[in-house]
């Protein structure tokens, strides 16, 4: 059996485990989004340079400028989200993405370049937000997390296969190869357009679509959740370790075999397609997210003492103190992912589901921008001091890690009533 054989089979397997309905056709458009980001984004700095005509340099700046840009239209985007409807603001999300990828083989030079990823970047944040909330209001409670467990699982697992597809295609070489891996892209939309456009269409509430910014503002000034978002933000440092730290350490200073670092990526894909579902399980549980985020910290605190310990190896035998280390912050990862989708389906009232799905994007686009600075220039230079500093301020924040957490478990925000009428109040006085 080939990879994409395999791959697919198990995208399959994952995708049947869902229970018919809303449930799996949400699943399969998870599915397929995986595989064509996959696909395309293993290529997108080649086709960049090499299609597109931007100059090397000036893709860095191009990408910077489109991540800030999302930075702030996720937040708007999932408000949107709630005033629309999940479900419509999806469809539109789809179409956009679908157009501009379709479009992409016509942009030239760094101008048209800003402007389609600016597009695609922007529409891009707003898609897990209104996925995410979508769930919320299609599915019962009881399934929820569960369904963003198989959607990980299902999304690394399709990623992994577009990257083998891409890596196959790329073989081609030429323009048939850029074309066939955007269309791949435009028809992973197509399709989860129609698939969406399947599911029920859950109205607004009438007191979501008449508020214009009280909604984002209450979410922003909400302190116990934006704690909650800093933590998580804090374990989402484990992406960064996986796609700059493992790397370079492998390459630059333990002169491990280089082969390691793929080995890397496929124990971490493994363990997510395997066990994320598993990782999941109680969080139907009122204690299940304290539990989850207290596991996240011990297990990435320990990855970054166990480099530490093992700093000093060198060649093949530096590989055991990494592999153990790729391990457990892989956990921490899972464990971290398990109890933000805990308190973002309890914490937020249904009305801003994805005002808040939108708010706690900022962590994820905030590492993205952090993380590999602090990786970069902390572990690399520092070397075995650096991982350990890096494990000791993570365990350092297991004593309040239960605290801040709880203030965002025990309860529920409140209501866009609720925020909206002193304010209406003192207007009226």
């Amino acid at each position: 059996m080939s990879i994409d054989a395999g791959a697919g089979s198990r995208i399959s397997g994952l995708a049947r485990s869902v229970p018919q309905g809303p449930a799996r056709q949400l699943a399969v458009v998870s599915a397929l989004d995986a595989l064509g980001s996959g696909a395309f984004l293993t290529a997108s700095v080649s086709i960049y340079v090499e299609r597109l005509a931007v100059p090397a340099g000036q893709v860095g700046i191009g990408l910077s400028l489109a991540g800030t840009a999302a930075l702030f239209s996720g937040v708007w985007l999932g408000h949107l989200s709630d005033r629309v409807g999940p479900r419509r603001l999806l469809l539109v999300l789809n179409t956009v993405l679908a157009i501009a990828f379709g479009l992409l083989p016509l942009v030239r030079g760094f101008w048209g370049f800003l402007l389609a990823i600016g597009v695609i970047t922007m529409a891009q944040s707003g898609v897990n937000p209104s996925r995410s909330a979508l769930s919320y209001h299609v599915l019962d409670a009881g399934s929820r997390v569960r369904l963003q467990a198989v959607q990980r699982a299902l999304f690394n697992l399709g990623f992994a296969a577009g990257t083998a597809l891409a890596g196959i295609v790329l073989e081609w070489g030429g323009e048939a190869g850029f074309i066939a891996l955007t269309a791949c892209n435009v028809l992973s939309y197509v399709g989860g357009w129609a698939l969406v456009r399947r599911l029920p269409d859950p109205r607004p509430d009438a007191s979501v679509s008449g508020s214009k910014h009280g909604a984002v503002q209450a979410a922003l000034a909400d302190l116990p959740f934006l704690r909650f978002v800093g933590l998580s933000a804090v374990l989402m440092l484990s992406e960064s370790i996986f796609y700059v730290g493992f790397p370079l350490w492998i390459v630059s200073v333990a002169d491990a075999p280089p082969g390691l670092a793929a080995g890397v990526f496929l124990i971490n894909t493994a363990m997510v397609v395997l066990l994320q579902v598993r990782v999941g399980r109680g969080s139907d549980e009122p204690a299940a997210a304290a539990r989850f985020m207290r596991r996240a910290v011990v297990a990435l605190g320990a990855a970054g003492l166990t480099m530490a310990a093992g700093a000093g190896l060198r060649g093949t035998a530096a590989a055991v103190p990494i592999v153990v280390a790729a391990v457990l912050v892989t956990l921490a990862e899972m464990w971290n992912s398990a109890a933000g989708w805990k308190v973002l389906f309890t914490y937020p009232p249904a009305e801003r589901q994805g005002t808040y799905q939108g708010v706690y994007g900022l962590g994820v686009s905030a590492q993205m921008i952090v993380g590999p600075v602090v990786v970069g220039s902390l572990l690399i230079p520092f070397g075995g001091a650096g991982w350990l500093c890096v494990g000791l301020v993570v365990l350092a924040l297991l004593p309040m890690t239960s605290m801040l957490v709880a203030k965002v478990s025990g309860g529920q925000a409140p209501s866009t009533a609720e925020t909206e009428r002193p304010a209406a109040t003192e207007a009226a006085s």
